[in-house]
């Protein structure tokens, strides 16, 4: 919460500060940290589906009224790269993706 207090000056000195403001001001920022997402069950042999949880206060969105995209990324045990496979280009607001065409064997990371 931020809140104001304000005064002038003319030639004569400074007056006395006003009382504070009621409500409360937003400061903008970036979107908190996601929480960890979660695997969902259409995860079979060879796809897996991830679920995240959305943002939605203020404090989390950054002060704004909505999130315009989440961006989830994946990496596998054959590659140290992270790799974007949606909402890093085109937005995407939805809380759930299912990633298809995973190998057996391979470990796959995920994160939003």
């Amino acid at each position: 919460m931020v809140q104001f207090r304000a005064r002038a000056h003319n030639k004569n000195g400074w007056g006395a500060y006003s009382q504070a403001n009621v409500g409360n001001a937003f400061v903008l920022s970036v979107p908190a940290k996601m929480p960890a997402p979660t695997e969902g069950n259409a995860t079979s042999f060879d796809q897996v589906q991830v679920n995240w949880q959305s943002l939605s206060t203020l404090v989390e969105t950054g002060g704004t009224f909505s999130i315009t995209s989440y961006n989830l990324q994946m990496r596998s045990s054959s590659t140290a790269a992270w790799v974007s496979i949606i909402g890093g280009v085109t937005p995407y607001t939805l809380l759930t993706f299912t990633k298809t065409g995973l190998t057996q064997g391979v470990d796959y990371q995920f994160r939003i």
